[in-house]
């Protein structure tokens, strides 16, 4: 029984697979899988973001040389409080060099900003690198302090004449 269902699921799924990277193909938007990551850098969480509360997913787009250099970066989407770090950190990607290839690889990058509660322990703000292509960086939703910008004067004197 348990064969018969996994035969109808590759029977559905495998052709729905196919559609989809043949719709990927179609659309201009298909990724070298052979490109293999040798140098992964997570991008820091902008202090602006952090302040406005801005988190969420940075798609960018890595074109790669044949020898493994990224020369461009095209951010697909994400806010814009996010976007300059994500395109600065792809740049210092490195992927794996390519005899077969001359022309340029493109593989989609994803880049999560997490913003986590205040009493998160420091162990869980480490970055988390999930292959191939996405990192996940978090921090603590900043503290909002009420300064007063108001002196405290002491009384005056009145002069005496």
């Amino acid at each position: 029984m348990m064969h018969i269902r996994n035969l109808l699921v590759a029977i559905i799924i495998g052709p729905l697979m196919l559609a989809s990277e043949a719709l990927n193909l179609v659309l201009g938007q298909s990724q070298d899988r052979s490109a293999a990551v040798v140098q992964a850098v997570a991008p820091v969480f902008p202090p602006l973001a952090v302040a406005a509360a801005q988190d969420g997913t940075v798609i960018a787009d890595a074109r790669i040389s044949p020898n493994g250099v990224v020369k461009s970066v095209q951010i697909v989407e994400g806010h814009k409080l996010l976007r300059k770090v994500v395109e600065i950190t792809a740049k210092r990607w490195v992927f794996a060099s390519t005899q077969e290839r001359t022309d340029l690889r493109t593989v989609r990058l994803s880049f999560v900003f997490k913003l986590v509660p205040k009493e998160t322990p420091s162990v869980e703000l480490l970055p988390i690198f999930r292959p191939p292509y996405q990192v996940e960086v978090r921090t603590r939703f900043p503290s909002i302090t009420k300064y007063s910008t108001r002196r405290k004067h002491k009384p005056r004197k009145p002069k005496a004449s």
